[in-house]
C-alpha cells in the first residue's frame, strides 16, 4: 500500500510541473515552415513542426531558457522563455537567410579524358 501510494505521489508531483510548449513556425508572408526544428537550447527537448507548421513538446523545467527554431535557408530564431509550470503557446516567425555568393566556379570535361575547361564567374 506505501508503494502504491508513493508512484502515486511521483507520477502526480512529476504531471504537475511538465508544461506543453507548443507553437506554429512561420514564413514573413504566413505561410507554415514544415520539418522546422524547435527546441530548448542546451537540453534534447523539442520537436519538429508538422506539415502546418505546428509544434507540441513537453517539458519539466521551470526557469528562463532560449528556445531555438531552426529551418534551412532561414536565420535561427532564438526566443528568451519564462516557464513557469504553465502551458505556453508561441507563434513563432523566421526570416529568411540571404547569402551573396561573391564568385562561382564551373568546370566542365569529359570524364576520363584528362582535359577540363574552368569558367569563373563574378557577381558585383
Amino acid at each position: 500500500m506505501k508503494t502504491t501510494l508513493l508512484y502515486l505521489f511521483i507520477l502526480v508531483s512529476s504531471t504537475i510541473t511538465a508544461q506543453t510548449i507548443s507553437g506554429v513556425v512561420l514564413d514573413a508572408q504566413q505561410n507554415p515552415l514544415p520539418g522546422t526544428n524547435v527546441y530548448i537550447e542546451n537540453t534534447f527537448t523539442g520537436a519538429s513542426s508538422d506539415a502546418e507548421g505546428k509544434f507540441s513538446f513537453q517539458f519539466s523545467d521551470t526557469g528562463t531558457f532560449n528556445l531555438m527554431a531552426e529551418f534551412i535557408g532561414f536565420e535561427i530564431y532564438t526566443q528568451e522563455i519564462h516557464l513557469t509550470g504553465k502551458n505556453i503557446t508561441l507563434q513563432i516567425t523566421l526570416k529568411e537567410k540571404f547569402n551573396q555568393l561573391k564568385a562561382v566556379v564551373i568546370t566542365a570535361g569529359t570524364y576520363g579524358s584528362g582535359k577540363s575547361e574552368t569558367a569563373v564567374v563574378m557577381s558585383s
